[in-house]
């Protein structure tokens, strides 16, 4: 689930309108239920998935649709 949630992340960067490449900061277009249905997730689960790879390192939560992320780190896991 974890790699299935950091993929889908990743794919998001490639939306230019979405994705600031100065930053690294991406501005999610769908809430997390949304995303949730999007993968075929429990809401709680899509929230305890984000904590995790939140505690790997490899994104920041600035907001529930902000979030900085590390592409090369998550490109990695992924």
């Amino acid at each position: 689930m974890i790699k299935r949630l950091a993929g889908f992340l990743l794919e998001c960067t490639r939306q230019k309108d979405f994705f600031d490449r100065q930053s690294n900061i991406l501005t999610l277009a769908m809430d997390r239920k949304d995303i949730a249905d999007y993968l075929g997730f429990a809401i709680e689960t899509t929230s305890r998935t984000l904590k995790e790879l939140e505690d790997m390192g490899l994104i920041q939560r600035l907001s529930s649709q902000r979030i900085k992320i590390d592409r090369d780190r998550i490109g990695a896991f992924v």
